[in-house]
C-alpha cells in the first residue's frame, strides 16, 4: 500500500479521520456539480423523477404560501410524500427550490403585465388589473410577498426580473 501512495502526488493525499493512513483524493474541480441552480437548464428527468419534482413544487409552493421563507425542507418533503434526500437531489438548497418558486410567480406577473398591456384598452385599465392581480397574488403568497418587499433571497436572475418587472410598471404610470 505505502509504494502506491508513493506514487501519487503528496497533494493527493489527504489524512482521513485521523487514521494517519493516506488515502488518495479526487480533484473536486475535475466533476460537474452535482446539480445546476434552479435557474439553470435541468437535464431531461426520468418519469418518476418528474412526478417528484412536480409534488416537491406543488408542495413548496403551499408550504411557502403558508409559511413564507420560514417553511422548514422536511415539512415540504413530508407534504410532497418524498424523502429530504429526494428534495436535494432536485434542489440543491432551500434557497434554491425558494428562487424556482419566485421566479416562476414572477414569469406569470411579466406574462399578465403582457396580456394586460395588449388586453385593455388605456393605461389606467391595464394598471389597475395588474395592480389587483399581483395584489392577489402577494396576497395568496407570502414569500412572493416577503421578495416582493425586498426580504430573502437575492439571486441575479430574480433580481434582474424584478428590476425588469418595475420598469416595466413604471413606464404604465
Amino acid at each position: 500500500m505505502a509504494a502506491r501512495n508513493e506514487a501519487l502526488p503528496a497533494r493527493a493525499l489527504a489524512p482521513r479521520h485521523n487514521t494517519g493512513i493516506m488515502v488518495p483524493v479526487a480533484a473536486v474541480s475535475r466533476y460537474a456539480p452535482a446539480m445546476p441552480a434552479a435557474t439553470e437548464e435541468r437535464p431531461q428527468l426520468r418519469a418518476d423523477a418528474r412526478r417528484n419534482h412536480t409534488r416537491i413544487l406543488e408542495a413548496a409552493r403551499a408550504a411557502f404560501s403558508e409559511h413564507g421563507f420560514e417553511a422548514h425542507v422536511a415539512a415540504i418533503a413530508e407534504r410532497a410524500g418524498v424523502g429530504v434526500g429526494t428534495l436535494y437531489r432536485h434542489f440543491p438548497t432551500k434557497e434554491a427550490l425558494l428562487e424556482a418558486l419566485i421566479l416562476d410567480r414572477l414569469e406569470s406577473l411579466s406574462d399578465e403585465f403582457a396580456a394586460t398591456q395588449a388586453e385593455e384598452r388605456d393605461a389606467w385599465s391595464a394598471f389597475e388589473r395588474f395592480f389587483l392581480f399581483a395584489a392577489r397574488l402577494q396576497v395568496r403568497d407570502r414569500s412572493l410577498m416577503q421578495f416582493i418587499a425586498g426580504a430573502g433571497t437575492s439571486a441575479a436572475l430574480l433580481e434582474a426580473k424584478r428590476a425588469d418587472l418595475y420598469e416595466q410598471t413604471r413606464g404604465l404610470v
